[in-house]
């Protein structure tokens, strides 16, 4: 985002949010200068948002799509290599969605979006004859059901195709009407086998293939490089160096390779914040939830019991954080689970959107729920990059946001 309003290395004309809120879960990217540019349609002329609520980034698209919840939608997802066994996961809907319907029964959602813009603009791959099956037959490409159940189709037929679901199996994981509802997606000999993937939430190989004797069952054929020559040949487009061809352990750097920790030293930021999550909470489906939010209502800057008796506070105090970016107010706790010098904040809390202000559609005015603004939320104010503007820090070597190289002070409020 910081690259499309500079426009380096080019601007954007439409941007586009799914499954994302960086404006909320992003460190530094809430930050005054950045949501300036957002509200500008010179800087960005159209932002589409499609979410299940209107979230802390949602507020400021100029239009939202309605999605579906992960209990009204597909999805098909690779198992952790923790499990050591191949499988794929498939999620079909629980439920029918609560979203709109369009005239021919398609329920809104991004899937939907998509595909009626693209055969709107004529695209290839998209409307009556859009998919090639393997013997060269087109099928359409119109619903999110010609999509996910060809793909589950997939799975099913994979390697040596698994067994056919019985009517018992049918039964009990509900399908029964499924068959009749979307026959035209398949040919009618591969959907017996679909259903016996959908029954069972996707394919997976059973746990005796996770050992070959005493060796893992999936072993990785291929020799690991501890040096690789096509890494040390490249050069940091910031800085002109050359990379290193072999693992190195690196401190934290600027974009143009200053020491990051130097930036704000002898600045009284003697605490590291850091986030963590609590399964009391998430991004965006667990602020409505006021029975567990009765749990725990709020969050807080937790730091360790003996940092907090240096500092003369107790739990419960009011306090502001402050960092190089920015200031927020919170209560402190105190805890012996926290390392000496890290501030520590549960992510979920201390939200503008998701309901925490009131909001409008239509003529329609929606009371926000204070309730869903309390706690805190730090990765706003968390430090940028000062030689690239609005950028939060980067970690050179993986590429991603820094979440833990900002320095923070805390003091009573």
């Amino acid at each position: 985002i910081p690259s499309a309003l500079q426009g380096y290395p080019y601007k954007a004309a439409v941007l586009i949010w799914h499954m994302a809120t960086p404006l909320y879960a992003a460190p530094g990217q809430a930050n005054e200068e950045l949501l300036r540019g957002l509200k500008d349609p010179k800087k960005i002329p159209l932002i589409i948002s499609s979410d299940i609520v209107i979230g802390d980034s949602t507020l400021y698209a100029d239009y939202v799509v309605p999605d579906v919840t992960y209990m009204e939608r597909y999805v098909q997802i690779g198992v952790p290599d923790t499990l050591m066994v191949k499988g794929t996961g498939v999620r079909w809907p629980v439920v029918e969605p609560l979203t709109g319907k369009k005239k021919d029964g398609t329920h809104y959602c991004y899937e939907t979006f998509l595909i009626d813009v693209a055969r709107r603009l004529g695209m290839a791959g998209f409307g009556k004859d859009a998919i090639p099956d393997s013997e060269g037959k087109l099928w359409p490409l119109d619903t999110p059901e010609d999509f996910y159940l060809k793909a589950t189709a997939n799975v099913a037929f994979d390697g040596s195709p698994c067994a056919d679901a019985t009517e018992d199996d049918i039964a009990v994981a509900g399908l029964s009407g499924y068959y009749s509802r979307f026959k035209e997606c398949l040919k009618p000999e591969e959907w017996k086998k679909t259903l016996f993937v959908l029954s069972r939430g996707g394919r997976f190989e059973p746990a005796s293939k996770r050992y070959e004797g005493d060796k893992l069952g999936h072993r990785m054929g291929k020799p690991l490089s501890i040096y690789s020559e096509k890494v040390a040949l490249g050069r940091d487009s910031m800085t002109g160096k050359r990379f290193s061809g072999s693992p190195i352990w690196q401190k934290p750097l600027t974009a143009l390779g200053r020491d990051a920790a130097a930036l704000d030293a002898g600045k009284g930021m003697d605490l590291v914040i850091v986030s963590q999550k609590s399964p009391l909470q998430s991004h965006s489906r667990m602020p409505g939830c006021t029975v567990v939010r009765e749990i725990r209502p709020e969050n807080a800057a937790e730091i360790n019991a003996a940092d907090g008796k240096k500092l003369g506070l107790k739990t419960g105090d009011k306090v502001v954080v402050t960092t190089a970016t920015g200031s927020r107010k919170c209560r402190v706790l105190l805890r012996e689970g926290v390392a000496p010098g890290v501030l520590s904040f549960v992510i979920g809390y201390g939200h503008t959107g998701y309901g925490a202000a009131s909001g409008r559609i239509g003529k329609r005015v929606i009371k926000g729920d204070p309730e869903r603004a309390r706690g805190v939320n730090l990765n706003p104010v968390m430090r940028l990059d000062p030689d690239v503007p609005m950028m939060a820090l980067l970690d050179p070597i993986g590429g991603s946001a820094s979440f833990y190289d900002t320095r923070a002070k805390i003091a009573k409020a």
